[in-house]
């Protein structure tokens, strides 16, 4: 019986593209302490049976078309020189200069999953890769924040021994970068919000989504090798969606009064990787499960938000 060989997740890495889906050649960007990743590709697979068996044709069965992804979760490391914690998956999330821009436009990156079992090294290429969605779960003060990201993708694609990609692309991958040498970002400092009035207020745990509901135009692409490859030509941001969910002390009455007012939030904000992140023009998003439940003890509340806008800088 052989021995079981434990496995690596390695950090995460990759590269904002200059022309979406063309992977850059210059040096990788830290992006990430994986702690968990999985492939959501969707291959379309077919297949028939044919005359000469009652199972199916092993020739007729193909890939029609690729849409390839993946689910990864994250943590970052405090900011110094030379790495900005923001940059990769937040700044892909939410668009280039920090926040939204005029027309919703988002980054594209070439990432690498890389996974070791003993000697044996898995690496993984995706490149035009977008983030669908991302989640940033805080789940008490002075917690490592968590990312958890749905990225959609052109083409995924192993890399070859020398870090060398040929297939779809023709390149030699850089070498990965060391490492940030410093701690895990950690969420230490109270919100300050605008709704009525201004107010200091300090949430028990927090989560944000940023859903950019992408869409794929699917294409037939000629590979570097000659070969036709039929994966996404483009990704398309849809109607985004930007919601808060924060846990708080029921200490007034203020936020009851202003959910039956539907009173409009004209900014959440706090300090976070050494900026200020700030969702801006939200509501209270009301629903029968959205109210606190009264008793005798001491009462939480749990506030759901939703907004237009969100900035870090």
């Amino acid at each position: 019986m052989m021995a079981y060989v434990p496995g690596e997740l390695k950090p995460f890495f990759g590269k904002k593209e200059t022309v979406y889906g063309q992977t850059p050649t210059s040096s990788l960007d830290f992006l990430g302490m994986a702690v968990d990743a999985q492939f959501k590709h969707e291959l379309h697979q077919t297949k028939d049976t044919w005359s000469e068996s009652r199972f199916y044709a092993p020739k007729s069965c193909v890939l029609e078309q690729e849409e390839a992804a993946v689910q990864i979760s994250a943590r970052l490391l405090s900011p110094e020189s030379g790495y900005d914690p923001i940059a990769g998956l937040i700044e892909g999330a939410l668009g280039t200069a920090g926040g939204t821009s005029p027309l919703g436009r988002l980054p594209s990156y070439s990432m690498l999953v890389e996974i070791t079992q003993g000697a044996t090294q898995g690496l993984y290429l995706l490149n035009g890769g977008k983030v669908k969605s991302l989640t940033i779960d805080v789940p008490n003060q002075g917690a490592r924040p968590l990312l958890q990201a749905e990225i959609w993708a052109r083409h995924a694609e192993k890399v070859g021994a020398g870090r060398v990609v040929s297939g779809f692309q023709s390149l030699t991958l850089p070498a990965a970068p060391a490492v940030p040498n410093t701690y895990a970002l950690q969420w230490k400092a109270p919100v300050t919000l605008i709704s009525g009035a201004t107010r200091t207020i300090y949430p028990q745990s927090w989560k944000l989504k940023i859903e950019n509901n992408l869409s794929r135009q699917l294409g037939s692409l000629v590979g570097a090798d000659g070969l036709t490859y039929a994966c996404t030509q483009a990704l398309f941001e849809g109607k985004g969606d930007i919601s808060l969910e924060q846990v708080l002390y029921l200490e007034d009455l203020v936020f009851l009064d202003e959910m039956l007012a539907n009173q409009a939030i004209t900014s959440w904000s706090t300090a976070f990787a050494g900026k200020t992140l700030t969702l801006a023009n939200g509501h209270y998003q009301l629903d029968s499960g959205a109210w606190p439940q009264f008793e005798q003890d001491v009462m939480q509340q749990t506030l759901k938000t939703m907004h237009t806008g969100a900035t870090i800088a």
